[in-house]
């Protein structure tokens, strides 16, 4: 093969290479095309998100509304049991069954003095 011909292929080959870059590129831009928000759409997705964020917090706030009253309801299951217990309406093993089934546990004691 004369010096001519071996770069003559030598172009073809790299012409080829070329042609599956640009084949390549043409399909990444058609695929960035077909798959990219626009503005108006990122813009509604951030508000949609900012409201997300709203229903989060108001959601936390009812679980804590909730939790304040399941904490009444235990403290008067426990004053119940207390007076059950106070008038001798349960035996001990009974009342002891029903203080196993606390929702929360018995609030420590706190000295108010210091050490």
């Amino acid at each position: 093969m004369n010096p001519a011909d071996e770069v003559l292929q030598e172009i073809r080959k790299e012409m080829k290479e070329m042609h599956k870059e640009q084949t390549d590129v043409l399909e990444t831009v058609q695929f960035i095309k077909n798959n990219a928000v626009t503005k108006t759409e990122f813009e509604q997705f951030r508000a949609e998100v900012a409201t997300k964020d709203h229903v989060d917090r108001k959601i936390d706030s009812l679980k804590g509304d909730i939790v304040l009253l399941v904490r009444k309801e235990d403290a008067k299951v426990d004053a119940l049991v207390s007076e059950l217990d106070i008038h001798k309406v349960l035996p001990k093993e009974s009342i002891a069954a029903v203080n196993r089934h606390h929702v929360f546990p018995a609030q420590p004691i706190i000295s108010s003095s210091a050490s």
